[in-house]
């Protein structure tokens, strides 16, 4: 809550900052507009200081774009999300952050699923998870598997879901935040194949995580 304050009023905060606070802003249920603002705050921040020459390593881009275009995401900023995300996807290859080509596939591919294009959200989450030789935080690639099990699952391909399951069982009861879209995505899955029990165990779960 200090944090948040802080990031608030401080007018030259940094991106990092800014987009935590973002991320708090959403998970804490303050109106969709207050965690937007701050995720652009934290964008805004970004380019200044690039324009300005005082950059830092690109290692440590993708934990705060992460978070302040996730927070976009639930504040359901569709339009605007989606041309931030394809740019930085494009980026990603000549950073040589792995990172930010992983998440950056997860969260347009979670956008495609809230949207509705399931071809386009397993095709990232597939892309994503391919690449396995590429080193990226394990959270990112836990996102990538929840998308996709609930991709397939939205197409009644039941038992490709089932199989894209099978990668994330040392994962899926994980305490990651990201473990929560999997997890909902099994929780499903279980009810579609008449487990109900297994199923509602699943979503209580995520309920308790989240």
């Amino acid at each position: 809550d200090a944090l948040r304050r802080v990031a608030g009023a401080v007018a030259s905060a940094p991106p990092e900052l800014l987009a935590v606070a973002a991320l708090i802003a959403i998970l804490t249920n303050e109106p969709a507009s207050v965690g937007a603002e701050l995720a652009h705050r934290a964008l805004t921040a970004e380019r200044d200081r690039i324009e300005a020459g005082s950059g830092r390593p690109w290692f440590a881009y993708a934990t705060w774009f992460a978070q302040a275009t996730g927070s976009l995401l639930w504040a359901e900023r569709y339009d605007e999300l989606r041309p931030l995300l394809d740019a930085s996807i494009a980026q990603a290859p000549a950073t040589g952050d792995s990172g930010r080509l992983a998440i950056g596939l997860a969260l347009r591919g979670w956008l495609a699923l809230r949207l509705g294009d399931l071809a386009g959200a397993e095709v990232d989450a597939r892309t994503a998870l391919a690449a396995s030789e590429l080193r990226a935080p394990a959270l990112y690639r836990v996102l990538n598997g929840g998308v996709l099990v609930n991709a397939l699952l939205e197409q009644g391909e039941l038992e490709a879901a089932e199989a894209a399951l099978a990668a994330f069982d040392g994962e899926i009861e994980s305490e990651y935040l990201a473990a929560a879209v999997l997890r909902f995505g099994r929780g499903r899955l279980r009810i579609a194949q008449g487990r109900i029990d297994e199923g509602l165990a699943d979503l209580l779960g995520v309920g308790e995580l989240t």
